[in-house]
């Protein structure tokens, strides 16, 4: 994995929320991939933006 995207369709009442991070495990490859984000994706917060593209800041190898 080399990078993800990350967002919402902006629907509904108070749809924006704040994304600390994200970790996608892959058992199979013995790997945990931790992508930092710590921003709100919310069209009332920051810049506004409800989508976000972010790369691994670590990788690191977990029992298969």
């Amino acid at each position: 994995i080399h990078r993800i995207l990350i967002g919402h369709d902006n629907v509904g009442l108070q749809a924006g929320w704040h994304l600390g991070s994200v970790q996608i495990i892959i058992p199979v490859h013995g790997k945990m991939y931790n992508f930092p984000c710590n921003r709100w994706l919310d069209k009332n917060e920051a810049d506004g933006k409800v989508e976000i593209e972010t790369y691994p800041s670590e990788i690191m190898e977990i029992e298969k």
